[in-house]
């Protein structure tokens, strides 16, 4: 049984060998689940990487481990705690780490009655995103296996193939098995409802408001479909925007108050509110004048969606955004509240969703100062994390220009998949009404060859099944042989024939790249699907005779 090296979702680590540095202040970290001890509020987690070495179990019961956690300093301080139950510290590998800057902590403390682990450094740490590295052992434990622990892991193979490993115990220690494959249904829906949605809302259909009460256009199921896929979209920015635990309070409040009554919108933004107020720190919300509902109706009773545009200095660093409504016209030139969230090539962060500020109806430009050295070095910027607000974004040609490159890259995969799929969608949009240069959009498809990722590959399937008209006509000989060369890519990495232990979006890449690889042209898929196809005539020929 070689070493395993397992990647995995801090979240799942319960297994009764102990705790690996759990940050989430509400974990119990007691073998008695009603002793919670919480954490200062001075740091947050946003993100978790964790790797762990699982050793042969017939030979030891020792695992190594190291992990990268994203910090968020809310207050400054001296100090981060850790939730930290039955590990050895490697104290001298422990790193904080804030862009190029790497703070090592002078003293670790623990305490053996919370399990908490506290991190003292010399110098203060201010507001801002961080980074700590650490190293870590531990041992299988042999005892509390009566309560039947497990935990679920993450794996992915040489080839790529991601799955979930799951381990149990048994009476000798604990046995790992493949358990299922993690569906990511909320990368499905960005790219899918979502994406769909701003393509119907441009308005050459009439686009729809989400305020039911005044819209004549429901009794059109088009209309209705539109709705059921934008009305999910704008919770999900409000969601991003008041962050988890005000918009689950929220939640709660609205369903306890509202038990047996009619509702309208503004009584749910009303305990989403309530919320807010009563939350101790919601760092994206520092406005006091700052009212739900005041945000929530530019995006319920206007119809259509804004872009951002993007620009920035390359000699200071200034970024500067306005916004503009898609398809404005004279009569129609809304203006929406809009989180801004950022993140660029020095200190990637994708995690930390919460806006950084906010672009107003009534402001013309906002203006944010980034990292000189990213403008100066030929960085990157990406706007809208994670694609978490109902919009698109519009760089300028200069920064395009330094995202291609990147995607072209093996580091590709530091931006985060929604982002990847939204640069290629909104770049479609664009190109649509002329507002995007030809060579951009060619240049940033070009990628592809590299792309693994089936939600990334979701825009540009639709972007084919769109032209599909166009692939008869003689003019799109150069566009097919382009695409023949890009799908090569990907078709070398998938291959053809369906493996029973693919992880699920693997499969599904597979299909859809299959498809139009031959609709292009891809000679070797072709003489793959007429084998594939003599195969099962033949099976069916075969079965026909045998009854």
């Amino acid at each position: 049984k070689p070493k395993t090296s397992i990647d995995m979702e801090f979240p799942k680590l319960l297994l009764h060998i102990g705790l690996i540095l759990a940050t989430v202040t509400d974990l119990c970290v007691a073998d008695d689940p009603g002793h919670i001890h919480r954490l200062p509020t001075n740091s947050r987690p946003v993100d978790y990487h964790i790797k762990l070495t699982i050793p042969d179990l017939e030979k030891s019961n020792t695992y190594h481990g190291e992990t990268k956690i994203t910090m968020r300093i809310e207050h400054k301080s001296f100090n981060i705690s850790l939730h930290s139950q039955g590990l050895e510290i490697n104290e001298t590998a422990t790193t904080l780490m804030n862009g190029t800057i790497t703070y090592k902590p002078t003293i670790h403390t623990y305490d053996h009655k919370t399990n908490i682990l506290s991190l003292h450094f010399e110098k203060q740490l201010y507001y801002g995103s961080y980074t700590l590295n650490m190293k870590f052992a531990g041992n299988f434990s042999q005892t509390g296996f009566g309560n039947g622990g497990f935990i679920k892991i993450p794996y992915t193979d040489e080839d790529e193939h991601k799955t979930y490993n799951r381990t149990e115990v048994i009476k000798s220690g604990v046995q790992m098995k493949i358990a299922f494959d993690p569906f990511r249904s909320m990368d499905l829906f960005v790219t899918g409802a979502m994406h769909h949605a701003l393509h119907l809302d441009d308005g050459l259909l009439g686009s729809v408001t989400l305020n039911l009460y005044y819209n004549d256009t429901l009794d059109n199921q088009l209309f209705v479909d539109q709705v059921l896929e934008k009305a999910p979209a704008i919770l999900r920015m409000l969601h991003h925007a008041v962050g988890d635990e005000v918009f689950r309070n929220g939640i709660t409040k609205y369903f306890a108050i509202n038990e047996y009554m009619a509702v309208i919108p503004d009584d749910f933004w009303s305990a989403i509110q309530s919320a807010k107020d009563e939350a101790s720190y919601v760092p994206s919300m520092r406005d006091q004048k700052f009212r739900i509902k005041d945000v929530m109706d530019t995006w319920i009773v206007q119809n259509r969606y804004p872009v951002l545009n993007v620009t920035m200095n390359y000699h200071t660093g200034e970024l500067t955004i306005t916004q503009k409504c898609f398809h404005a016209t004279e009569d129609i030139n809304n203006k929406w509240w809009i989180p801004i969230s950022y993140t660029d090539e020095n200190f990637p962060d994708f995690s930390n969703t919460a806006p950084i500020s906010w672009l107003k109806p009534d402001d013309e430009i906002l203006r944010v100062q980034i990292n000189p050295l990213v403008a100066i070095g030929h960085g990157w910027i990406i706007v809208n994390l994670q694609q978490t607000v109902y919009c698109r974004v519009y760089y300028d040609t200069g920064i395009y220009e330094r995202i291609i490159p990147y995607l072209g890259s093996q580091e590709h995969t530091k931006i985060h998949v929604l982002n990847r799929a939204q640069i290629i969608d909104d770049a479609y949009a664009f190109l649509l009404e002329d507002q995007l240069d030809s060579y951009i959009f060619i240049d940033l498809i070009t990628y592809y060859k590299l792309e693994r990722d089936y939600v990334a590959w979701r825009p540009m399937f639709q972007i084919l099944k769109r032209n599909q008209k166009y692939f008869s006509l003689p003019e799109s000989k150069g566009f097919k042989l382009y695409m023949v060369e890009i799908f090569d890519g990907v078709l070398q990495h998938v291959g053809y024939e369906e493996n029973v232990y693919d992880y699920d979006f693997t499969k599904l890449l597979r299909l859809d790249a299959t498809k139009w690889a031959c609709t292009v042209g891809h000679e070797e898929c072709k003489r793959s699907a007429a084998g594939s196809t003599m195969v099962a005539r033949l099976d069916v020929l075969l079965w026909i005779g045998g009854s």
